[in-house]
């Protein structure tokens, strides 16, 4: 009997697939998969700007979720922190955006993975593609305003 495909197989099997197709037009290259039975995290990378596409199913972290963020620089901890924006607050700070923006929730990953996925494609396409092209000045002017007010982290 086949194993059934599970949500992060498929997550996985969209973000090599289709979602590297998409963003390797643009130059960007696949250059990291961290995953386990209830997370996936793929980096996308050009030159100094990355793209990270991540989705997380542990039922402590409820609601199930997936998120892309546009970052320049460091990709790992704590600097990604600081350098990378969630395409949803870029869709929120759009003025063709949805001010309610947030993640891509799943209640049901199994039911809502296809059609997040192909919202994910959407939204990259219609408002990643300054970004995408190699323009990250709205990236930037968003972080900025994110992080504006924000207090940096202290180590004890």
């Amino acid at each position: 009997m086949p194993k059934m495909k599970t949500p992060i197989r498929t997550f996985d099997d969209f973000a090599k697939g289709r979602f590297a197709e998409l963003v390797g037009d643009h130059g960007f290259d696949h250059v990291e998969r961290d995953s386990s039975e209830d997370h996936s995290s793929h980096i996308f990378r050009n030159g100094d700007l990355y793209i990270k596409l991540t989705v997380n199913l542990h039922p402590r972290d409820a609601p199930n979720y997936c998120v892309v963020s546009f970052g320049e620089g460091n990709y790992t901890w704590p600097e990604r922190d600081w350098n990378a924006v969630a395409l949803w607050r870029i869709i929120a700070d759009h003025p063709d955006g949805d001010p309610a923006a947030t993640e891509y929730t799943m209640p049901n990953p199994e039911a809502d993975l296809e059609n997040i996925t192909t919202r994910i494609v959407r939204d990259v396409s219609t408002f990643g593609g300054e970004f995408l092209s190699g323009d990250a000045t709205e990236m930037r002017r968003v972080r900025a305003e994110m992080n504006r007010e924000r207090e940096p982290y202290k180590s004890y």
